[in-house]
């Protein structure tokens, strides 16, 4: 858009001008063109109380879990999670009757596989970045949700919780679906009851 004739030299005062946020209500409108030009002094703080129990996120202070090539922070919902290595009991797992162990638990267990993948995030198919399907050797990386699996860790692991996140389509997570990312915790944990999800 180029300003011509009697619109010369006006750019600031367009600016300015309502037309130019015709989708602000008069209060709105009031309260950014007082504000607009003024420094912002103090702490921001969020309306949301979600943002401030966290003591990492994405933005501003990633922290130890965002480094790598499929970094785990990816799975905390806005990347936000809290170190949670003072904690110590039972956690729980669904997953391969196979493979016991994995890097992801929670305190609360789910009463299907399909409530596990809504509110946990777990996929069908472990995917890509780019939103390929994983291949590990001959086979692909299907996530197997058939086990429930009751482990017990001790106090002093390096254990991370946080909120889950969003991982497309009906993997919905949430900030009400709170995760434990605990790295090799086949080291740590000792399995304390199994049963067969059905």
């Amino acid at each position: 858009m180029y300003l011509t004739g009697k619109f010369v030299g006006t750019g600031v005062k367009l600016l300015d001008n309502k037309i130019n946020y015709p989708n602000l209500r008069y209060k709105e409108y009031k309260f950014l063109k007082e504000y607009k030009n003024k420094p912002i002094s103090g702490k921001i703080t969020s309306k949301y109380n979600d943002v401030n129990k966290y003591e990492y996120n994405a933005t501003t202070n990633p922290g130890p879990l965002a480094e790598g090539k499929d970094p785990p922070i990816n799975n905390f919902y806005g990347g936000m999670y809290n170190d949670a290595s003072n904690e110590s009991g039972i956690f729980v797992r669904m997953g391969d009757k196979i493979k016991p162990y994995g890097s992801w638990y929670t305190k609360v267990s789910k009463n299907s596989e399909a409530q596990a993948r809504v509110d946990l995030a777990i996929k069908k198919w472990w995917v890509k970045p780019n939103g390929e399907i994983k291949i590990r050797g001959f086979e692909t990386e299907k996530s197997i949700l058939d086990t429930m699996y009751y482990i017990k860790f001790p106090e002093g692991i390096p254990k991370y919780k946080g909120p889950v996140g969003y991982q497309g389509g009906p993997f919905l997570g949430g900030l009400d679906q709170e995760q434990y990312f605990i790295p090799d915790s086949w080291e740590y944990g000792e399995i304390i009851e199994t049963y067969p999800v059905k």
